[in-house]
């Protein structure tokens, strides 16, 4: 019983401890001007789970890059 308590702690632990790691993401931006959509490949860092979340609810101002805005669309954690 003891064990199987100690190891149902540990696993919540390790998985609460590795939701705020800040890794690598792959992700797939598309960029709008607002008749035509765009997609590119594009890598991000240094972010949580949480931030990219965050961002893909995000709409960025795109016009430096010849477009209106841009967005993510999806991404995936690389290792």
């Amino acid at each position: 019983m003891r064990t199987a308590l100690i190891i149902l702690l540990a696993t919540i632990l390790l998985t609460a401890c590795s939701k705020d790691k800040k890794s690598c993401w792959g992700c797939v931006l598309i960029f709008s001007d607002g008749y035509v959509a765009s997609y590119r490949d594009s890598m991000i860092c240094d972010k949580t789970q949480g931030e990219i979340n965050s961002m893909k609810r995000q709409t960025f101002d795109a016009r430096h890059m010849g477009y209106e805005t841009y967005g993510l669309h999806q991404c995936s954690r690389l290792k």
